[in-house]
């Protein structure tokens, strides 16, 4: 691996802050419902009453990651959580994943579940999946908070290199074991490096179906951006480009902050986004 390479997968590894950050999973069922959506079979599950909220994990991920703000928000919505196409308890289908894709997996769910309107949380990939949803024309999206989510490809390009050497084995050789570990756990496939090489894609993607790009400047909706001001995979400088960009956003950076932020800082993180949501 060459020491570029090298650098931007410990980033990555640090990016992710510590496997103890995120919470493990969760058993096959945890009280979830799937639902068929073009060839995959979504997990999904519900949580208070309210005005919806839809919360959205992390590339690689499952919902078990935002149980912090999951546990925050309960209290007050009606909160609709989603393993996303391929990764923790939903399989990946026979459809190329993007973020589109994902996009109209959740629409699907909102749909079959009579919601209307709604909120997005997302953290990484689910908050690229929130401005994609934020974008379109009378998506009944209220308001969006993204934390540590791209908006361009770009942004994330210092990782490629690394993202193509991630494997099972590659991973479970690390700090990112519990990654590969969830998976088998959780994921009805065991196909860890299928899943893998199209997540990676994905994560690539500057197409039409991929990051969202200049469409985040028709985002109208109040929106949220929140960053750690360590995180490798979204930088300072990038969120505040799209806190310019998306007309009436806010943005947030937290102090010492890698990528998880909601759960490496849950008392700065958590107040800010249920008075956002509230307001």
């Amino acid at each position: 691996m060459s020491m570029p390479s090298r650098r931007a997968l410990v980033a990555g590894a640090a990016g992710l802050a510590a496997a103890s950050l995120l919470p493990k999973a969760a058993s096959a069922s945890d009280g979830g419902r799937t639902l068929d959506v073009d060839t995959a079979r979504l997990w999904f599950a519900e949580v208070g009453s309210g005005d919806a909220a839809l919360v959205l994990h992390g590339g690689l991920g499952h919902s078990g990651w935002m149980k912090t703000i999951v546990d925050a928000l309960a209290p007050r919505y009606r909160v609709i959580t989603l393993d996303t196409r391929g990764m923790g308890r939903s399989s990946l289908g026979t459809q190329p994943l993007s973020y589109e894709r994902q996009a109209q997996d959740a629409r699907a769910l909102l749909q079959t579940l009579g919601v209307s309107q709604f909120h997005l949380v997302g953290f990484s990939d689910g908050g690229i999946v929130g401005m994609r949803m934020a974008a379109v024309a009378n998506s009944g999206l209220r308001r969006l908070v993204a934390i540590g989510s791209r908006w361009s490809a770009e942004n994330g390009r210092s990782m490629w290199t690394a993202f193509a050497g991630w494997n099972a084995r590659s991973l479970s050789e690390g700090q990112f074991k519990f990654i590969v570990d969830d998976y088998n756990a959780m994921n009805p496939d065991r196909d860890f490096d299928r899943m893998m090489r199209q997540a990676v894609g994905m994560w690539k993607d500057d197409g039409p179906n991929g990051h969202p790009n200049a469409a985040i400047e028709r985002i109208t909706q109040p929106t949220l951006i929140m960053v750690g001001d360590r995180d490798p995979f979204l930088s300072a400088a990038d969120a505040a480009t799209a806190r310019a960009r998306i007309q009436n956003s806010e943005l947030m950076v937290v102090p010492g902050g890698t990528h998880p932020i909601h759960n490496e800082r849950p008392d700065l993180v958590l107040p800010a986004i249920t008075r956002f949501l509230a307001a």
